[in-house]
């Protein structure tokens, strides 16, 4: 049974690629097991990014891209519970 699922967003910044891009990193708790993994996804400037909302501050398809991982988290532990 699970108890608690967690899913945030967050910048690798130790991955900085030379063109300069910070990559974009899903993290995944589910009843206490921790899974990292890349969103694809990449931002120009640390000053782009909301600590704690976990999305790009201004108006970026890539919080749709976000939302949509998000979704497909929660739709895969639906799919195993049921």
């Amino acid at each position: 049974m699970v108890n608690q699922l967690s899913i945030r967003f967050f910048l690798r910044r130790d991955q900085i690629l030379e063109s300069s891009r910070i990559p974009i990193y899903a993290r995944v708790i589910l009843d206490r097991d921790k899974f990292d993994f890349s969103s694809k996804q990449y931002i120009e400037s640390f000053s782009d990014w909301d600590e704690i909302t976990g999305r790009v501050k201004k108006k970026s398809p890539i919080n749709s891209v976000l939302a949509e991982i998000e979704h497909e988290v929660n739709w895969a532990l639906m799919e195993k519970i049921f």
